[in-house]
This record gives structure tokens, sequence and C-alpha cells, in this order.
């Protein structure tokens, strides 16, 4: 009887420990699914892989995960495992082959997507939209395919940690001098406010200020624009996606301050304001709306302002630019050409950056595609160009990023980089003195290697009045070496950052050694 009742005891326990755990796995899910349904992947990830670890044939949590992948700025390809365990476990439908196929576009497995694009507009046959929407990705597929066979020549420089965060960093808009730079990061309290750095004399970023009340809010804020000269900040305030309008802030000298609304003509109630810019001479203002009477989403328009100040009635600026899909964050470069994103023209997917030059009567030549990487299969929503046309900042995710979109300095290699003038004086030190080496001796060779490759760059002569030397270099790593029959040979890595050198001298004087008798 005993042992009888030992084996109900047992089974009773057991029965309860398994409901423990159902219980456990039930909360668990409903937990991930809030916080997907509140749009919090990246929090709702970490509990659905929690419970596929151990159910991994679970289509629930497959789909889950692979759709909560889908929805990050990067590394959107490691969905690819989980939607073909998907397609293993049993036959796929239209959202699976629709989502495969977007998957295989971001890993770069373009006739893999192709196939599933194919594929998923057979399921589609009676919807027109949805079958429109598969040959818009099937166009990404073929755009993308060309533009990485031929990759631009430049080079990508993240802002280090002291600016990037774990966090998503978009929007960055800088000045024509470099000397101010604004963006946008969900970092505090996950709403999107206004930062701003700012450039100290020895070139480096200071670290991120986020910008006060009177432009940053509970809702979430993007800088939308920036004037060449940084006296005006253009904001993006999305309240709870009810009023999308743009706001403008001007610059007291420390801050950005005195938020306002730009006006009817630019503002509407109903519809949405993004991404603007103003001319250099301040008469001129391009933006995005998605207001009726546009060739479809957000196209690009432009006001010119009125004798009163305000801005006047907004033109669009017609379907040579404006698509059936979205245009935002316009400006106007140096050279007098229209940069832009668009989701339409020849996008690698979802927007891309393009340029246009005007036609000599009306309208605009066609719009071309800035190439990989700078546009890739991802969002890229816009760039921003000082007055060097080696130099453009960008958001971008992937490239040694700290976690999610950071923000880089682009450096166009093919474009001409200034020259930094280092220069210093040359002294000789002693037990109790440095003495200037013209009054003492005056035949050293100062000679300047390449880091990489290894080669010599120049030889330098000694100015023997002076004591002073002077050289010119570009950006890169350098070995200086002076040599000297009388002195112990002096050497000195430097170093030169990408900048923009125009009126700038790095000094470096040498202290030179005097060989033992």
């Amino acid at each position: 009887m005993k042992l009888k009742f030992g084996y109900i005891l047992q089974a009773v326990i057991f029965a309860i420990m398994l409901l423990l755990a159902s219980t456990s796995v039930i909360a668990q899910q409903s937990k991930a699914d809030l916080l997907f349904e509140n749009g919090k992947y990246t929090e709702a990830i970490e509990y659905y892989l929690k419970l596929h670890a151990t159910d991994p044939d679970n289509i629930y949590l497959n789909y889950q995960i692979a759709c909560c992948y889908l929805k990050f700025n990067c590394e959107r390809e490691l969905a690819v495992p989980f939607l073909e365990r998907i397609v293993k476990l049993r036959q796929s439908d239209e959202n699976v082959t629709f989502d495969l196929g977007r998957a295989y576009l971001h890993d770069h497995a373009f006739e893999k997507a192709l196939f599933q694009f194919e594929n998923y507009k057979s399921f589609v046959l009676a919807d027109n939209a949805k079958r429109l929407i598969a040959d818009r990705y099937i166009d990404y597929c073929y755009n993308a395919q060309a533009f990485i066979q031929v990759p631009l020549n430049i080079e990508y420089i993240n802002l280090g940690a002291a600016i990037n965060s774990k966090f998503a960093e978009t929007n960055p808009f800088v000045t024509y001098d470099e000397s101010r730079l604004v963006f946008s990061s969900n970092r505090k309290n996950f709403d999107s406010n206004i930062y701003m750095i700012e450039k100290r004399k020895n070139g480096t970023w200071s670290k991120p200020s986020v910008l006060n009340n009177s432009v940053n809010s509970p809702y979430d804020e993007f800088a939308a624009g920036i004037s060449k000269q940084g006296d005006y900040l253009f904001v993006h305030h999305n309240e709870s996606n009810v009023t999308e309008n743009i706001l403008a802030g001007e610059f007291d000298g420390k801050t950005y301050k005195n938020l306002h609304d730009i006006g009817r003509n630019v503002n509407t109630v109903l519809f949405k304001e993004e991404g603007a810019f103003i001319s250099e001479s301040g008469d001129t203002l391009l933006f995005s709306s998605n207001r009726p009477g546009g060739f479809g989403g957000l196209d690009l328009y432009i006001s010119l302002k009125l004798p009163t100040g305000e801005w006047g009635q907004a033109r669009n600026l017609g379907e040579d630019i404006n698509t059936p899909f979205d245009e935002n964050y316009p400006l106007i470069d140096d050279f007098g050409k229209l940069v832009f994103a668009s989701k339409g023209h020849s996008s690698m997917g979802g927007y891309d950056i393009f340029s246009a030059h005007t036609k000599p009567v009306n309208g605009w030549h066609e719009p071309r595609n800035m190439g990989y990487p700078i546009n890739d299969t991802y969002d890229n929503t816009n760039i921003t160009m000082p007055t060097h046309n080696r130099y453009a900042y960008i958001a971008a995710a992937g490239k040694n990023s700290l976690g999610d979109l950071d923000l880089y300095k682009i450096v166009f290699k093919n474009e001409e980089a200034d020259y930094l003038v280092v220069k210093g004086e040359v002294s000789v030190c002693y037990a109790t003195d440095t003495v200037n080496v013209s009054q003492k001796d005056a035949e050293l060779t100062i000679q300047v290697f390449k880091a990489d490759p290894p080669e010599i760059y120049g030889v330098y002569a000694l100015n023997t009045v002076t004591g002073k030397y002077l050289i010119s270099v570009q950006p890169g790593k350098y070995l200086l070496v002076v040599t000297g029959k009388s002195y112990v040979e002096y050497r000195y890595e430097l170093v030169v950052e990408e900048e923009y050198f125009a009126g700038r001298t790095l000094e470096h004087p040498i202290y030179l050694q005097k060989k033992a008798p």
C-alpha cells in the first residue's frame, strides 16, 4: 500500500511540474507577444528565442522570430533559417514566401529572392496591389545585383563610441564647415530626441548633448534638416502619428531654441511633412509631404519666401523627381545638384539616395542612384555634405556598428584630399638647455615615409636660418625620420585623420639628442 501511494505521489508531483512549466511557457509567450504588438522587437525576440530553444519546430515561434529580425535596422538576413525551417515543416503560404524573399534580398541571395517573389505572385493572382509590391521587390533585386558589382571607392569612418550607442543614431545633418552636427537617437526613454555635437579645436567631436525641452518633447523629434551656416534647424515633430509637421528652431550661439511652425503653406493638418532644406540665401525651401495632388506617397515640394517673410504656396517638383513611392530629405549641394531619398527610381530596397541635375529649360534629368555601399538593401534615408566634396556623413548599419544604426563619416577616395601643413622648430637637447639646431649643425635630412604601403613620401630641407621645417601631407599614416651625422636618429609616427584642413596647421617641435662622443 505504501509503495502504491509513493507512485501516486510521484505522478502528482510530475503533473504539477508539467503544469507549472506549461504555465511558464504560456506566460513567456504572452509577454513576448505583447512586446511584439507594442513594437518592442528587440525585447520580444529574446523571449521568443528562449522558447524556441526548447521547441525549435514550433512554426509560430519561428515566424515571430523571423518577423522580429525583419523589423530590425540591420542583420535582417538572420530571419532566413527560421523561415526556411517553416518551409521544411509545412507547405509555404504567401506571408512566409514574401518574407523569405525579403530576407534573401538582405542576404544578397538575389536568385533565391527572385524565386520567392515570383512564387508569391502565384499566391496573389487576384490581388493587383500585392502583385505590384512583388514586382517592386523584383526590381530591388535586379538593381541591387547591378550596383553591388560596381562598388564606390569610399571609406566608412565610424564616429566612435563617444557618439554612437547600442541604440539607433539617425538623421545626421552637418554645417558646411563641419563645425556642428545634429542627429536623432532613441537612446533616452526609447522616444526619439535630437542631439548635437560640435568640433573641438583639435579636430575631434564633442560628446553628444541632448537639445533642451524647447526642441525635444515627450513625443518623437527627428532632425529634418539644417541650414549651411547652422543658424536654423528643421525638426520633424511626430505627435503619436497624429500630427507630423516641420518645425524650425534658431541657434543662439549655444543651442537651438524657439521651435515654431513654419507656416500653413508648408505644414498641413491631416497629412505629413518630414525632410526640409533651406537655400543659403534663405529664400527657397524644399520639403517632403504626402498631401493630396502628388504622385503618390511623400513627394518633394518647393516654396519661395514672400515679401511678408512667410513661405509661399508650395509647388510639386514634378514627375521627373517624384514617383508613386516616397521621396524625402532633399538638399541642394554646392554644385546645384538635387540630392534626395526615394523608394522609387532604381532603388536597391526601400529608400536609396539619388542625385539629379536640372535641365536647361524646365524639369530634371533622370535621377541617378548614388551607388553601393552608400545605398544598400535597407532604408538609406539621408546624406549630409559639408563644403569639401571628399566627405559626407550618413547613418548606416553593419559596418562595424555598435549595435544598430551608427553615424559614419564617408570619404570619397577619388576626390582630392586637402593637405595638412606640419611645421615646427628643430632643437638639440643638452643637459641643462635646448638650443635651436640652426645655431649648431644644419646638416640634417628630414624624410617622410608613407606607412601603407611603405614608400618614401618626400625629402624636406631644414631652414638653416631659422632652424624650422615645413612639410605638407594628405590624410594617412606616416613616419617622420630626421638624421644627421652628429645626432641620434629621430623617428615619429604621424597620423593625419580625414579632415577639412583649409587654413589649419599642425605644430610639431622636434628635439634631437647628440650622439655620444
